[in-house]
């Protein structure tokens, strides 16, 4: 209701307008002083009619050109919301690469940090100074005759896991150090 009473009031103010001076009511005026008579109440009728019809209008016509500017507004702020809204995508993709990538980095770094930690186990086994060939020498000092030794006992011995001991172990055996015996799982080490 209350847009029919704004619409009917910018009607009326359109009118009242033209009306009181449109080109239209210049001329009548103008007649009225060459001709000394006033217009009669028929044209007059007509005339109003023609302006109140021009009154209505313009009225339609600036409030569909308003709604259209609204409507293009919209339009214009809903592409840039998602323009935004593709950007802060974007953005967290980006920021989920970047954490997949720093994760990987430091996977990777971990794992070189344990291949470097092994890398130095399997040396400090297999050195002649210490490890295992340390170990089996000074086992066969005490026994006074060489003897082959099992990874088990060799990895209770050292502390260390069997599969390390059966790594260095095969290192032992590539360096000429170490050979595995007829009887299975018993090494000779050669200090």
């Amino acid at each position: 209701m209350k847009n029919i009473v704004l619409f009917v009031r910018q009607v009326l103010k359109h009118w009242i307008y033209f009306l009181t001076s449109s080109a239209p009511v210049a001329g009548v005026t103008v007649w009225e002083h060459i001709y000394g008579s006033s217009v009669k109440a028929k044209p007059f009728a007509v005339l109003s009619f023609a302006l109140y019809t021009m009154a209505f209008y313009r009225v339609w016509l600036e409030q569909h050109l308003n709604e259209a500017r609204l409507v293009l507004d919209l339009t214009k702020v809903h592409q840039e919301l998602a323009t935004e809204r593709a950007k802060k995508l974007a953005e967290v993709a980006q920021a989920k690469l970047l954490d997949a990538q720093r994760e990987e980095i430091e996977a990777a770094k971990v794992q070189r940090e344990a291949i470097a930690k092994h890398e130095e186990r399997i040396r400090v086994l297999t050195a002649s100074d210490s490890g295992i060939r340390f170990y089996v020498r000074r086992e066969t000092s005490r026994i006074g005759q060489t003897a082959a030794f099992t990874a088990d006992l060799l990895a209770s011995a050292l502390m260390t896991s069997k599969e390390e001991i059966e790594e260095a172990l095969l290192v032992l055996k590539s360096r000429g150090h170490a050979e595995e015996t007829p009887f299975r799982g018993r090494w000779l080490i050669h200090p």
